[in-house]
This record gives structure tokens, sequence and C-alpha cells, in this order.
């Protein structure tokens, strides 16, 4: 019997000791050496990087209140929007980013100001320091006086852009701050084969994820997507106010007009969503103590769990040719929304409209103010691919649109949009309304109640607004 196990090669062992998984692997595996065994590692949890504990904030407590110094302040009514201050670890926010931020909902004005109280002076800050948290901020804007003399430190009905759609884009005037990062947030070198080669819309993704290499904010190459700047949803906005100039490829069809490389980056799929959230945008910022180039940063608008201890206030990494005018663009795009405790405050607003391709200044009423507050073609800025897009001509009556990217998956309301038909031969776009548009063929306040509406044209020149009676 023993001779027999002996030919065979088996141990007698194997009947007397209890078949194990090991026996049974050492029985077809005789005389070899040990191999590595696997290892579980514990779970990866996250954890703050030190850089952000000694230098942001992520305290959803630190905000900072802009004003309208020409408003009541009873019930908050003269309160402008709100930014959170995640600058400094006990609270701060870049000066420049919030004196933009203003300029931009007050129609494009660049030589605005802050002060502490509705008629005080200009505060003694540099371009880049720190607003301080519990402290509330009135901006002002420079206006000429019937003398013809600046005026400053005095409260002023100066008019405010209510929504996105409304607001037009500033060409050849863009903040100082912006300016001196032309031509791009990076410029690629000189050279042939460096230059960028303009490609089919079908093709835009692979061609921004082949430019950039990864996301531009954390440098990951697993799940990047391509990121429109200026958001596909806004279409009309972008052909009415002829942001085509900044493409790199100016043969694009109306319908794949903004399927522009340089209206595009790279970003990994949940910053992506992050982004259309309005989560976050990009800003220029330089370090006053230590003098240092202005580059473009993430700066969080919303509190986050990970994404702004990780991000906030890190400059994004090269992106050949993308254009500054469509980073504030999308600056713009994410902070009209924060003016709807403004307009639906309960008063009377002095707003700046575009009525039938012209921009005027009106005295809107508290309720036609309210309509703009749910007003958005869409919550969020993707969109499908326009070859997807319907092609019925009908109207939407309806109210509610659900937010597929939505956390929560909650409702936004907003107003009936119209679909648009195929442009005719003389170039102009047929629309279904049954009332006075004003921007792109939507129309928010009523045709009668537009028409009785004081008419006050503006007239913004170098040092502010030119009101004439």
């Amino acid at each position: 019997m023993i001779c027999w196990f002996a030919f065979w090669g088996i141990s007698p062992r194997l009947f007397k000791d209890p078949i194990t998984t090991s026996n049974i692997y050492n029985f077809h595996r005789p005389n070899m050496p040990d191999l590595p065994s696997l290892s579980i590692r514990p779970p990866n949890l996250y954890s703050p990087p030190a850089f952000a504990r000694t230098s942001i904030s992520n305290n959803p407590s630190h905000i900072i209140r802009f004003r309208h110094p020409a408003y009541p302040s009873e019930r908050d009514g003269n309160l402008l929007f709100i930014l959170q201050a995640y600058d400094h670890p006990n609270g701060g926010l870049h000066h420049e980013t919030a004196r933009v931020a203003c300029g931009i909902v007050t129609g494009n004005v660049w030589d605005g100001y802050f002060s502490l109280t509705p008629g005080g002076p200009p505060i003694d800050i540099g371009r880049d320091e720190l607003l301080l948290v519990g402290t509330d901020y009135f901006f002002h804007v420079p206006y000429t006086g019937s003398n013809n003399t600046l005026v400053q430190g005095e409260p002023f009905l100066y008019p405010v852009c209510p929504v996105f759609q409304h607001w037009e884009f500033p060409h050849h005037n863009l903040p100082p701050s912006w300016v001196d990062l032309l031509p791009g947030p990076s410029r690629p070198p000189a050279g042939p084969t460096t230059l960028p080669v303009p490609m089919a819309p079908s093709a835009l993704t692979s061609a921004v994820i082949s430019r950039d290499g990864s996301c531009r904010i954390s440098g990951c190459r697993d799940g990047v997507e391509c990121a429109h700047l200026c958001p596909r949803t806004e279409d009309e906005w972008f052909t009415s106010n002829g942001m085509a100039q900044y493409n790199l490829n100016h043969f694009l069809s109306l319908d794949y007009i903004m399927d522009d490389q340089y209206n595009a980056i790279a970003l990994r799929s949940d910053l992506h969503g992050a982004l259309d959230r309005r989560s976050f945008t990009f800003v220029p910022k330089a370090t006053p103590v230590e003098p240092s180039p202005i580059q473009f940063v993430t700066h969080m608008l919303q509190q986050t769990s990970e994404i702004g201890p990780l991000y906030h206030n890190t400059s994004i990494l090269p992106s050949p040719g993308v254009k500054p005018e469509f980073l504030l663009t999308r600056f713009a795009w994410a902070i009209f929304p924060l003016l709807t405790t403004f307009l639906a405050s309960g008063s009377g607003r002095n707003l700046i409209l575009v009525v039938e391709n012209k921009r005027v200044e009106k005295m809107v009423s508290a309720t036609e103010c309210s309509r703009f507050c749910g007003y958005s073609r869409s919550s969020q800025s993707r969109s499908i691919s326009p070859r997807k897009r319907k092609t019925t001509n009908s109207v939407d009556d309806g109210y509610e649109n659900t937010d597929p990217d939505s956390d929560e998956g909650s409702s936004v309301r907003t107003p009936p949009t119209v679909k648009r038909q195929r442009r005719t031969l003389s170039g102009s776009w047929a629309r279904k309304t049954n009332s006075t548009p004003l921007c792109g063929g939507y129309s928010f306040l009523g045709g009668d109640d537009l028409q009785n509406l004081t008419t006050v044209e503006c007239d913004r020149g170098r040092t502010g607004f030119q009101r004439r009676s």
C-alpha cells in the first residue's frame, strides 16, 4: 500500500489530516515555495489636506453680505447677494473677486467700490486683499452728477441686471484683473507643432481630452469629460452676444456653434457635475504678501464636503487656447442666481433689461421682479446633443422641470419655454410668443405692462452712468 502511494506521489498524510484548501493546494503543487499572500487594505477614508487646514475655510457660516446703498434696509430690502468667504481659515473673501461679481450684476461696472455704510467713503483695501467675515459691504457705482462731475459717497439708485439672459457680454471691456491674463490662462509655446487645429463638433470631446491630457483641476486621467464653459443651454445668449468670435473654428454651423475647443476644458466627471451645479467657478487671483503672477484658480461658491477643502484656490492646470472671455461667461452664469433674494424681496427694482435687442433701464414692480427668480432654461448647463433635440414647434406650458443631475431629485421651477423653429432664408428665427420678447424671444413681463413702464436709456461711460431725462 505504501509503495502504491509512493508510485503515485501521494502522501499518506492526506488520509489522516482533514481535507483543507492548503492540503489540496500542496497536493497539486508539491515542493513549491510559499507564494505571496493577498493583503486586504483598510478603507481609504478622506481627510482634509494639511494645506487646507491652514489656508482656507470650509465653514458654511463664513459668509459676506453685499448690499445696494439706495434701497431701504428694512427686511433686508437692500441685500444684493451673499458670497461664501472661504479664502482664509477664519473667513475671508478675495476683494477683486467680490468686486467683479458685483460689477457683473450691475451691468459691467468695473470701477465700483465698497463702503461700510450706504453713504460712506471707499474702503482702503488692495485688489488681492481679503474682505472680512461679519461685515456687510455696500457696493457703489460712480456716476456723473448734474454739473458733469463724478459723484462719490452718495447712494445712487443704479440698475441691476436680473438674470444671465439679459446680461450683455463686455466685448473689449473685460475687468482689468482679467485683461492681465490675455490671451488665455496658458499660452502654448510658438511652433507649428503646437498650434491648435480646428476639429469637427463630433470630435470635440476627444480633441479637448487630447489637448489637456487630464482633468485641469485634479490632474486625474480616469473619468475625464469635456466640460463647456459657456453652457450649451445658453445657445441663444451665445449667438445674440456674438461669442463665436472667440471660437477657434469659425466654420461651425449654428447648431454646433458652442462646440468649440476654446469653449471647453477637461474635467473629472464629479467636478464637471459640481461645475454645472454652480458649486465653484474659475477666477483670477494672486498672492498679495509674496507677489505672484495672476493665475486662474477654482473658487468655491457653495459649501462642499471634499471638493472645497481639496481644490479651493487651487490653480488650474494649463489648457492652451481656453479664452478668458469664456471663463468670465461661466463666472457670470454662476453668479446671477444669487440675486433671487434681491428680486423676491417684495419691492420694485431698477433693472437692466434687453428689450427688442436694445439695452434699457426700467423700474419694474415687485410682482414682475419675482418672475425673474425662477427663470432658467435649465437648472444645469448640460444638454442633449443638438442632433437629438426635439423638432416640435409646440409651446411647453409646464412650469416644472426636473433636474436629472440634482442629488435631491427636486424639481426646478422654470417659465414656459419656447421651441425654436428652423432658420428661414432671411436669417431670422420664427418664434411663437404672445407678448413682447425681452431676451432671446422669451418674455417675462406682460406686453401691456412692459409698454407702460417708464424707460430710461443707459449710457454707460468710463466714469459711470449718465442718466438722461
